[in-house]
């Protein structure tokens, strides 16, 4: 079962995605093209927070640092984390400027182990 979620962005704009059962607000927006602030998606770093105006949802794992415990009562969210049990409106605290994810086709050249946790890779445009 899927969950309609409306995001609401500050700038007025609003984008209804489809949220699949177990599936986090971010990963939905993530894979309906809806790009905002998710950096890590582990619920550490509080980059994707927004507020949960109306819908039941469970959180996930995440650190206090990232959401408080008075956030959360008051209903912010880390999308992330955040996993609807129902229809859902979350306000996001971003403009929508940018808010999509473009499909970008290349040829990669060469990936590099900068750490045991970061690559970076080269590529040519085609």
């Amino acid at each position: 079962m899927s969950h309609q979620i409306t995001l609401r962005f500050e700038d007025g704009v609003t984008q209804q995605i489809d949220c699949r059962a177990g599936e986090s607000v971010a990963s939905a927006a993530l894979r309906a093209k809806v790009a905002f602030r998710s950096i890590v998606v582990t619920g550490v770093c509080g980059t994707c927070k927004a507020t949960c105006r109306s819908g039941d949802y469970q959180l996930g794992d995440y650190v206090d640092d990232a959401l408080s415990p008075e956030e959360a009562e008051a209903g912010r969210v880390l999308t992330c984390q955040m996993h609807p049990s129902s229809d859902c409106v979350v306000d996001i605290a971003a403009a929508s400027t940018g808010a999509s994810v473009r499909d970008y086709h290349g040829q990669l050249t060469e990936s590099r182990a900068l750490s045991p946790t970061t690559l970076t890779f080269s590529h040519c445009a085609r």
